[in-house]
């Protein structure tokens, strides 16, 4: 509907943690790099999205995209993490929001002389149909689902977003990406506890399937003056291919609308 704000989330699956023998139900052909490249632009314009997060982006992938996309109307944001080849990236379509500012959280995260992962949170600020937009997009360090929260990085990582970000304002919020945790993990429920709404609380369907295990570690969160319809994802099993030729990537892009409360 003209009235709501396509939003998207997607971890396009940097080549750098792309190992073969982690992908043995998964034909060669679709994890080429040379096939995949084209392919997840492709993929990331099917979802007529109007702003839209990506996780696990590689510099060079972060340049194909937006040159890619930038015929199609979109303008595209890259950060980089510390120490690693890969970051975030939020693309919007200038039709439909304009870029207000943006801002690089890097993570806080090391405790007892460990240093601090490199992990960040890209937000973007927005003027879009709905008002002033403010975009998170994050991939959050995995742990174990079962740690404590004192020992979870992401649920650090989790606190410090929501301390950093997510204080007492009155502007609209959606923060989404890769949460590394199921639903009844540390980060999520930190996230959960600042008051964010799940939009796909109505449809929690897996989003990949690493290890042969079917789980929901991608998220589309946002304040409650914000009101959400998601799209229904493919649905996967434990087994079920990924990337694959639908689907270059071993995470599915999530997708909601979103119209004020």
């Amino acid at each position: 509907m003209a009235d709501r704000l396509r939003v998207a989330s997607y971890n396009i699956l940097a080549d750098a943690y792309l190992r073969p023998e982690w992908y043995r139900h998964v034909e060669p052909r679709w994890l080429d790099p040379a096939w995949r490249a084209p392919a997840l632009v492709a993929r990331i314009a099917r979802l007529e999205a109007d702003l839209v997060a990506l996780q696990e982006v590689e510099p060079e992938a972060s340049a194909r995209i937006a040159a890619g996309l930038r015929e199609r109307g979109f303008e595209a944001h890259f950060a980089q993490k510390r120490g690693r080849p890969d970051g975030c990236a939020l693309l919007y379509r200038r039709a439909a929001v304009r870029a207000a500012d943006f801002e690089v959280l890097y993570f806080e995260d090391g405790i007892d002389a460990a240093p601090a992962s490199g992990h960040l949170a890209l937000i973007g600020r927005f003027d879009t149909p709905l008002g002033a937009l403010n975009l998170v997009c994050t991939h959050l360090r995995w742990a174990p689902d079962e740690t404590p929260a004192a020992q979870h990085i992401g649920w650090r990582q989790a606190r410090e977003l929501v301390e950093r970000c997510l204080g007492p304002r009155p502007q609209r919020w959606i923060v989404c990406g890769d949460l590394n945790g199921i639903e009844s993990s540390a980060p999520i429920a930190a996230l959960r506890a600042a008051g964010l709404r799940d939009a796909f609380a109505a449809l929690p369907q897996p989003t990949c399937n690493p290890n042969a295990r079917r789980k929901r570690i991608d998220y589309l969160l946002h304040t409650p003056d914000l009101r959400a319809w998601p799209e229904p994802l493919a649905a996967i099993e434990d087994d079920t291919p990924l990337p694959s030729r639908e689907e270059p990537s071993d995470h599915l892009p999530l997708l909601a609308g979103f119209a004020p409360a």
